[in-house]
């Protein structure tokens, strides 16, 4: 574990045996313990008579090693194809650098392992090329290295056909090694020096970057080809090699996005970094990674998702198709228009346009490799799930998804978007509400509204049609807005809560009153409110019609109520006729989906209609 201390002195070593035998711990601890090593040794079949035994670094172990490696190289950089390099054109080639020959796989401090073999980069080049190519090392830098190193460098540069440079980082203290953060991206050694007098003195330089990410403004624009290699095991040297020669075409994809400068990260730019008293701070929230870069607009050095290819895709005719188990599928096609075969990482992004709370521009929700041949065209399938549209909103303590559309976007990398199209998953109805909507009453008392005041549609003499636009957000507590037109009247029982206590954040709702008045105006006495009840007497809120007529004001007919949270499609009619032996207008309420009958014949008993659209709960 790369620890010092004796085993024998962890707390679950000697202490804990002697706290078992001195009973300040329970047995059952101790039983349970026991109970999960021998899960894992009966699911392994370690008791198994026949059990074979297990192998270590077999051919097989090598090959998905040197596997590994090529499929996680990424190709940043190819100006003029400079990549792949064709051995027989090559009488020499100048490796430079010192990890052309180190060796990474010991790790830093307690990453450390015990390989049983590691092919360094420049072995590897010399097994494929050597024997065509005379191959000749430089080691360029080392720290405590002197200006010599680089001056030889310069000069072996100079005698080659083309150069390798094998740079990066290590895992020396304060770069990639465990417990000492790096103080900045630049590299270390003089190397940014050094590449720029190499490529001066050999335009054909390829470099090639081992470890973690780097500044590279002081030498990029000036570079023709750029690989990242990472740390790539005891193959690597084999795996760097077939990639740079073309008997492997690069397909790795950048896991993180490189920044231009470290002040560009969100960190450094909220000014978190280094914290205090050893405490950091992520302000930056749900902006993690390409999020933060992708949403504040900041140019990468490389973008998330990036990595070239020898060869061109070509995407096209995306297709979102409706799904059950998934929401949607992502259908679209990938074509191979090199000439040579290769592999490609589709990325999928959502972006939602109009979220309720604050989101990252874009989000990764899927991904999918497919190897071409040349001219190969292949459909590639990406479903998504009801989790690609969620989020969690911490004041709802919940996972909620917006009824909003959201794009979807097919691409290369996250700056790199080839296909996109709008979908707009399924509202899911909620079981219950806590916050109501108040309808505030509308009324006709002793007043005559001429057709262009009722809003007259044509085509509906016999049953004309009032519009009235409902904004919650300004109406008062009641809902009784200043009278529009004459007179209303407003009721407010003491003895019942018939009103919500808290009016919704809902704009507005449009309804539409047909009357049948029997004449050109729209007059008489009467007038209703509409609205909705939740209260300690109500299971669940109801929306209900009240119906005032006569002189004294007084409310007649019953209030005729529906749960209107269990309907699919909200849309209600609202029926209502001349009840002869009282003489008034008596409403009646019921879910509905016609209006005036469907007929558009003249209105009779029970043919007033309303119908409500763009009903939010």
């Amino acid at each position: 574990m790369g620890t010092e201390k004796k085993y024998d002195d962890f707390f679950l070593a000697k202490p804990y045996r002697d706290g078992l035998q001195a009973g300040e711990f329970p047995m059952a601890g101790l039983d349970e313990k026991v109970r999960r090593n021998l899960r894992v040794m009966l699911a392994t079949h370690v008791f198994d008579a026949g059990r074979k035994t297990g192998s270590l670094n077999t051919a097989a172990h090598q090959t998905v090693a040197r596997q590994v490696a090529e499929e996680g190289i990424v190709l940043l950089k190819n100006e003029n194809h400079l990549l792949p390099l064709d051995a027989t054109k090559l009488k020499t080639i100048a490796v430079i650098g010192e990890n052309a020959t180190r060796l990474h796989a010991h790790g830093g401090d307690s990453s450390g392992i015990k390989a049983f073999y590691e092919v360094n980069p420049l072995d590897g080049i010399v097994k494929r090329a050597g024997g065509k190519v005379n191959v000749i090392y430089s080691e360029g830098y080392r720290k405590d290295g002197g200006a010599d190193l680089a001056e030889r460098a310069v000069v072996a540069a100079k005698s080659a056909d083309a150069v390798i440079y094998i740079g990066g980082l290590n895992h020396d203290k304060g770069l990639d090694c465990e417990g000492a953060d790096r103080k900045d991206m630049k590299l270390p050694y003089g190397q940014d020096e050094l590449i720029q007098k190499i490529v001066a003195a050999n335009p054909k330089t390829v470099v090639v970057l081992e470890g973690t990410m780097v500044e590279m403004d002081a030498w990029l624009d000036k570079v023709p080809a750029l690989l990242q290699a990472w740390y790539p095991g005891m193959e690597g040297g084999n795996a760097l090699a077939k990639v740079l020669f073309g008997d492997v075409n690069p397909s790795g994809k950048l896991p993180a996005t490189f920044p231009k400068k470290l002040a560009d990260s969100p960190a450094h730019a909220l000014g978190n970094y280094p914290g205090t008293n050893g405490t950091v701070t992520y302000a930056e929230g749900l902006l993690v990674g390409y999020r933060w870069f992708d949403t504040k607009n900041i140019e990468p050095q490389f973008p998330f998702g990036f990595g070239l290819s020898y060869t061109t895709f070509k995407y096209s005719n995306l297709k979102l198709i409706p799904g059950t188990n998934e929401i949607v599928t992502a259908q679209f096609e990938i074509e191979n228009g090199g000439m040579v075969a290769g592999a490609e990482v589709a990325q999928l992004y959502v972006h939602q346009k109009n979220p309720a709370l604050m989101r990252p521009e874009k989000e990764l929700k899927g991904f999918k490799k497919v190897f071409l041949q040349p001219g190969e065209k292949q459909m590639v399938s990406i479903p998504l799930k009801k989790s690609a549209f969620e989020y969690y909103d911490d004041g709802k303590k919940s996972w909620v998804a917006d009824d909003d559309t959201f794009e979807i976007l097919i691409g290369s990398s996250s700056r790199d978007l080839r296909l996109r199209d709008s979908f707009h998953p399924a509202a899911k109805k909620p079981s219950h509400a806590k916050v109501f909507n108040l309808f505030p009453p509308y009324y006709a008392w002793n007043n005559k509204f001429t057709r262009e005041e009722i809003g007259w549609h044509p085509g509906t003499e016999d049953a004309p049609q009032w519009t009235a636009n409902f904004n919650f957000a300004t109406n008062g507590l009641y809902g009784y807005p200043a009278s529009i037109r004459g007179w209303h009247y407003g009721w407010n029982p003491t003895d019942d809560n018939l009103f919500p206590k808290k009016l919704s954040d809902t704009t507005s709702i449009s309804c539409a009153f047909s009357y049948n008045c029997g004449g050109d105006d729209l007059h008489g006495d009467f007038a209703y409110d509409l609205f909705l009840r939740h209260d300690d007497k109500k299971a669940a809120p109801q929306l209900e019609v009240m119906v005032w007529a006569g002189n004294n004001s007084t409310p007649i007919g019953e209030i005729i109520s529906t749960n209107i949270i269990k309907l699919e499609d909200v849309s209600f009619d609202l029926w209502a006729g001349t009840n002869a032996p009282a003489g008034y207008y008596v409403y009646s309420f019921m879910p509905h989906e016609r209006t005036a009958n469907g007929s558009g014949k003249a209105a009779t008993h029970s043919d007033l209609c309303v119908s409500f659209s763009c009903f939010t709960i």
